[in-house]
């Protein structure tokens, strides 16, 4: 299944109304514990997140899952289940859900090989999830490394709604490597497509990255012991807020 001839960046412009996204990752350990996050974010303004099961039970995960949007209809809420390749797909159609958006830690892009990336999205057609946005993680940490950034960044705009990438690691600062493959892959999503950066990323050096990524995917800079800090928040909702507006 390919995605080449859908210009997915008009396609999240249309459900955020922006150019540059925060979307905080909560690790979740309960449901009490997700929603107070939730709040913390939608007391700022933010307008999604991810969830994410680090240590928690499949069924502490969906009810999270399910009371957030319950509570906050509004917000976007991913899901990035830990697994292998199908397991999201398959957790969600155990406990009926359906999230705004996958997030895969490995979309299974290595420079001309698709065949994992084919089999996931098969997989949601099959599930009837098709629709679910798909954050593909390619060129990430932790991982073995693609021989061309260029090769494997234009074969998963074929199958990714959101090229997805990240820093050498968590709580990494990003050194000049890690700028200019951002840089490249940016200009190869062109107009058709948001990037996203998972890891790295602080209220400090946040500025080196926003004019080249789309999108943000934050939590150990901004949290506590698994919880967010309203403060620090703030700060990189005003920063990007700041940017984003300041183009115009």
């Amino acid at each position: 299944m390919s995605m080449s001839n859908v210009n997915n960046y008009n396609k999240i412009y249309s459900r955020f109304n922006r150019k540059k996204i925060l979307l905080p990752v909560i690790h979740v350990e309960n449901v009490a514990q997700t929603l107070a996050n939730a709040k913390i974010l939608n007391d700022n303004h933010v307008l999604g997140c991810w969830i994410i099961n680090h240590s928690c039970t499949d069924k502490v995960f969906a009810v999270a899952f399910k009371e957030i949007k319950y509570k906050y209809p509004e917000l976007w809420v991913g899901i990035n289940y830990l697994g292998y390749q199908l397991a999201p797909i398959n957790f969600c159609v155990k406990y009926a859900i359906k999230p705004d958006g996958f997030w895969f830690d490995n979309i299974g892009v290595f420079d001309n090989d698709l065949s994992r990336a084919l089999t996931i999205r098969k997989a949601m057609l099959d599930a009837n999830l098709s629709d679910v946005l798909v954050f593909g993680s390619i060129c990430f940490k932790y991982q073995p490394q693609p021989k061309s950034i260029e090769t494997t960044t234009t074969n998963a705009l074929s199958v990714c709604d959101v090229i997805t990438t990240s820093g050498k690691g968590t709580g990494i600062e990003h050194d000049n490597s890690d700028i200019n493959k951002f840089k490249t892959m940016k200009a190869l999503c062109n107009n058709n497509a948001y990037l996203a950066v998972a890891s790295g990323i602080s209220e400090t050096n946040i500025y080196n990255i926003l004019e080249y990524v789309d999108i943000f995917m934050v939590n150990s800079s901004i949290a506590q012991n698994e919880m967010f800090i309203s403060e620090k928040v703030a700060n990189l909702v005003d920063i990007i807020n700041k940017f984003e507006f300041g183009k115009k």
